[in-house]
């Protein structure tokens, strides 16, 4: 179990994730623009939340990333 919350909780899984919601969100957001449908809808909350996901793990990924070269 504690091997599970290793994997979830590391910072390239979040960035991982981040991605992928932001991928989802970017394909929505294209599908509404091709049929002219404009408004706030789920897409708008799904870029958010994987740029958000995706920028929050970034710190810890560089820290990383810098001691791991020293």
């Amino acid at each position: 179990m504690t091997s599970l919350y290793k994997i979830l909780e590391h910072p390239i899984t979040a960035f991982i994730i981040g991605l992928i919601v932001l991928a989802s969100g970017m394909t929505d957001l294209i599908s509404a623009i091709e049929k002219a449908d404009y408004g706030l809808h789920t897409h708008h909350g799904l870029i958010l939340l994987g740029l958000w996901h995706s920028l929050q793990s970034l710190p810890s990924i560089i820290s990383g990333m810098q001691r791991f070269k020293k």
